[in-house]
């Protein structure tokens, strides 16, 4: 028994003494480290962290180390030491119990924190350790140039390639530290929480802090610095520059300040010269850099005072508040530039088509010198400050020369297709290797809603600004009043000029225009020239076709038309007939006419195709993504040998150019042989045929297919009217005026229509009171002149088969009889014409107009159009004979036009005589059935 007892009291003791070694705290023997250590780590700074974190390695060998090509690893990324070149001498030897500081390439550390020169400055190898070091959890890895694992810490996380257990997350400014000495590889004791990090130096424990200092904080502003846009220190600076302004705070008492705020005002401590603040949560041992930017544009240049004050309302009870103000004074130079001044925004697209994504910006120099605008830039955020616009700045060496343009594009391929012409620069895409690219800051792009664009100096002076559509906003220096109205889908906001001048009023009116200038439309000016030139003149039914015809056969070289449409046989065999004699054709046509394109045209332009005609066509086609510059090509007009011009109101129809006199439409026509003539309107052919353009379509884009019963109708129409006006050719000096819509029309109208002094006679297919919600200005100007004595008379079409024209016909009709306007219909069902197709005008018996241009506004200000004014008496006699007679026509005086039948009014009671009896008819034929089947 007694040795069973002995036995159990030995199992107990050793039960006892096995428990107390297990619930023993861990004695951590010091023991010396052989090898590189990871000291002590900032992972988590009060300044940018992108730029101040740092790791601190010691060698607490008796040895120097070389950690050259050595190796950081963090939860996601491996970088390689490299010495810093630009903070250091580049070594990379660490000497015996010396301390070495590792930083990302782009480290402001050196800035913001003192480190001793002996300290070795190393770098990873791009702009961030690792992929930057976690503030809540991370570890660091660090290897040989073997790859081999010296030393390892790890907090907030345990991974599993880290032994021991990580240590916890600090605040910010807080560091990691190692206590001295000390290396179990395991952080939760390795390393402690420290409130003053010491990069470069011994880690210091917060129980080492003496507290024999009077208790408390104590902030005060060591001093302030000023940097330019470049990092450069400096107090003097450029007006309207960015100055960035760094304090240095610090806190000289033992305790934490919390709530603490650092002020910066210039020249005075006032609301209105305030800058900015910077706020801190705590400041304690940890010296901080309250760091603010001040956007100096409109401050005054000269000299200023900058003021920094930590805890201006005295929140924070310190030992000493007479340490809180620092200033530091600085000048700003004047920065105006004169020349820039002057520039300004002349063209503004910012609707595009669907898809198409060219918009574009056209500045102008309207000085008599080349201006420099490599620094200039254009920004849709001209309120914001410079640094934080969206915006896109020209590349270096770029001028504008005197009296010239530069375009500006999203899409310089886009900007061609529908232009035809190269931008200066392009900034959204690279669509052209040739065209220049933008500096882009941000993605630059312009609302189709209501925006503004502005032209900034790199001092953020405005030089010329825009508003437009839908867009308020409380800076508007540079405009004046509302914004410009939205312009709509594919419309073009273009300045007005006089000659070469801009108007600049900083207003809404400087761009106002009757015209809406639609994207790829043409923009020629033409003034009246004094000509030495021979001139025919001829009218439809009388003598067109014979006049036409002459000058096909004539032909030697080439032969450019625009048409509207073709489709008369007779003078196709002429075209074929000029292209078998080797000469060049050319024929540019709508592509879209009202009712579509005619079989018969179909059938001419495969035709003169077959025989080598060039054909292009203007089109519309929203699915290829191509929009047409005019809405209609309407234009009537050839160019013979380079050398003569035709101009005409007609169609190529067998109406509009009878091969028989006898019947047909009252048109005007004239033929000018004169060289400078023929090139101006060559200019403007070219322009429209262009086949850079994308609604330039080639005849074999068009794809025709004519019905397989399509015959050419050969024959020819015979009336009762007997022509009377022959060709008459003048030779002598005149002036002309060439006239295309929508460029010059409606200008050189209302001109020709204000030098009236007797008499204005006008023949038109229609003409249209109303132009939108105003009244037509060549109306208005009409009855103005009938007011003031002069004899005004109109005639127009009336077609009965016309609703839509006859009413606006009828309503010009009543209006200028009202006013003392004299008005004539020439009716289609009387007349010897098919129809009054003619667009002319005669002026004091000494001006006239032929033309395509119909009175509508569609047609003066959006269709191509084409005509020429003619000063000459003996021209105008011409036509105003024509006028005359046909002012004189009578139903009485002539037979009944034999495809129009008898006036509509003239047949009501024969109409209801076949009414009634067709109602009697049928009511017998009802009784008649219902008898005979009962």
């Amino acid at each position: 028994m007694v040795t069973d007892t002995k036995k159990q009291t030995i199992a107990v003791l050793i039960s006892i003494i096995f428990f107390m070694l297990l619930n023993t705290p861990k004695i951590i023997a010091e023991e010396q480290p052989t090898h590189i250590l990871i000291n002590e780590v900032l992972y988590n700074p009060e300044q940018t962290e992108t730029t101040n974190e740092w790791i601190e390695l010691y060698n607490p060998t008796d040895q120097p180390i070389d950690v050259a090509g050595w190796s950081i690893t963090d939860n996601s990324a491996e970088d390689f030491l490299e010495g810093d070149t630009q903070h250091g001498d580049g070594t990379t030897i660490i000497p015996s119990a010396g301390y070495a500081i590792i930083t990302d390439q782009d480290t402001t550390i050196y800035e913001t924190v003192s480190i001793s020169e002996s300290v070795i400055r190393l770098c990873v190898d791009d702009t961030s350790i690792g992929n930057g070091l976690g503030n809540t959890e991370d570890k660091i890895i660090l290897k040989n140039n073997q790859h081999d694992i010296i030393d390892a810490i790890e907090w907030g996380k345990d991974y599993s390639d880290v032994p021991g257990l990580p240590a916890s997350t600090f605040s910010e400014g807080h560091s990691l530290s190692r206590t001295p000495n000390q290396d179990t590889d395991d952080t939760s004791y390795d390393f402690f929480d420290t409130t003053t990090p010491t990069p470069g130096d011994q880690n210091i424990f917060s129980e080492q802090i003496t507290e024999s200092q009077p208790q408390g904080p104590d902030l005060c502003i060591l001093s302030i610095k000023c940097y330019t846009e470049t990092d450069q220190e400096t107090t003097t600076f450029n007006e309207g520059g960015i100055i960035t302004m760094k304090a240095t705070l610090k806190n000289i008492g033992n305790d934490n300040a919390t709530n603490v705020d650092v002020v910066f005002y210039y020249d005075t401590v006032t609301p209105e010269n305030y800058i900015d603040t910077k706020h801190y949560d705590s400041v304690g041992k940890n010296q901080k850099y309250p760091t603010v930017q001040w956007d100096t544009h409109e401050i005054t240049p000269g000299e200023h005072s900058i003021i920094a004050i930590v805890d201006p309302e005295n929140f924070v009870e310190e030992l000493d508040e007479t340490n809180n103000e620092q200033s530091l004074q600085i000048t700003l130079i004047e920065t105006t530039t004169i020349p820039c001044r002057s520039l300004l925004i002349t063209e503004l697209y910012y609707d595009t088509h669907p898809r198409m994504e060219n918009e574009f910006i056209t500045i102008y120099n309207p000085t008599d010198q080349p201006i420099d605008i490599s620094t200039l830039s254009l920004t849709n955020q001209p309120q914001k400050r410079t640094d934080e616009q969206t915006k896109i700045v020209f590349p270096e060496s770029t001028t504008i020369s005197s009296k010239t343009s530069v375009t500006i594009t999203y899409n310089a391929s886009a900007y061609q297709r529908e232009t035809g012409q190269h931008p200066t620069f392009e900034y959204g895409t690279d669509s052209l290797n040739h065209i220049p690219q933008m500096i882009t800051k941000k993605t630059f792009t312009l609302s189709n809603t209501g925006g503004t664009i502005a032209i900034k100096d790199p001092y953020n002076h405005t030089i010329d600004l825009v508003i437009y559509g839908n867009y308020t906003t409380e800076d508007t220096t540079g405009w004046n009043g509302p914004p410009l109205k939205k312009t709509g889908q594919g419309i073009i906001l273009k300045r007005t000029f006089d000659s070469d001048t801009p108007q600049d009023t900083d207003t809404a009116d400087d761009f106002t225009s009757n015209r809406r200038y639609h994207i790829g439309q043409s923009t020629f000016s033409f003034t009246p020239l004094s000509i030495d030139a021979e001139i025919t003149t001829f009218v439809s039914p009388d003598s067109s076709y014979t006049a036409i015809i002459n000058e096909l056969q004539s032909a030697k070289e080439s032969i450019y038309c625009n048409l509207y449409e073709f489709t008369n046989p007779f003078l196709c065999d002429e075209l074929i007939a000029a292209l078998q004699k080797n000469i060049q054709v050319y024929l540019f046509l709508e592509g879209s006419p009202i009712g579509g394109i005619d079989d018969r045209e179909k059938y001419i332009v495969s035709q003169l195709t077959t025989h080598g005609a060039n054909i292009r066509f203007i089109m519309n086609n929203p699915d290829t993504d191509t929009y047409t510059r005019y809405p209609y090509d309407h234009a009537k007009y050839l160019i013979i040998d380079n050398k003569t011009v035709i101009v005409e109101s007609c169609n190529w129809a067998k109406t509009g150019v009878p091969k028989d006199p006898t019947t047909g439409n009252r048109e005007w026509g004239i033929i000018i042989r004169n060289n400078i003539i023929a090139q101006q309107f060559l200019i403007v052919f070219f322009d429209d045929w262009n086949p850079e353009r994308c609604d330039s379509y080639p005849y074999d884009k068009m794809n025709f297919k004519l019905p397989q019963d399509f015959f050419v109708d050969l024959s020819t129409e015979k009336g009762s009217y007997t022509p009377l006006f022959s060709p008459k050719t003048f030779i002598g000096t005149f002036t002309v005026t060439p006239v295309f819509s929508p460029d010059t029309s409606e200008q050189t109208i209302n001109d020709l229509i204000d030098c009236a002094t007797t008499s204005i006679y006008i023949e038109q297919l229609y003409v249209y009171t109303q132009w939108g919600e105003t009244i037509s200005p060549f109306v208005e100007r009409l009855v103005n002149k009938s007011h003031q004595g002069v004899d005004v008379k109109i005639i127009l079409n009336y077609n009965a088969g016309y609703d839509a024209t006859n009413e606006e016909a009828n309503q010009t009709k009543q209006y200028c009889e009202k006013e003392g306007i004299s008005v004539k219909f020439l009716y289609t069902n009387w007349s010897i014409f098919s129809n009054v197709h003619n667009k002319g005008m005669i002026v004091d018996n000494k001006y006239v107009l032929i033309s395509s241009i119909n009175w509508n506004e569609n047609s003066v200000r959006n269709n191509r159009e084409a005509g020429i004014v003619v000063e000459s008496e003996d021209v105008a006699k011409y036509y105003a004979e024509v006028f005359m007679y046909d002012w004189n026509l009578q139903p009485s005086q002539h037979t009944t036009n034999q495809n129009q039948g008898t006036p509509l009014e003239e047949h009501k009671n024969i109409i209801y005589i076949i009414v009634i009896f067709t109602l009697t008819f049928l009511f017998i034929a009802y009784d008649w059935r219902k008898r005979r089947w009962t």
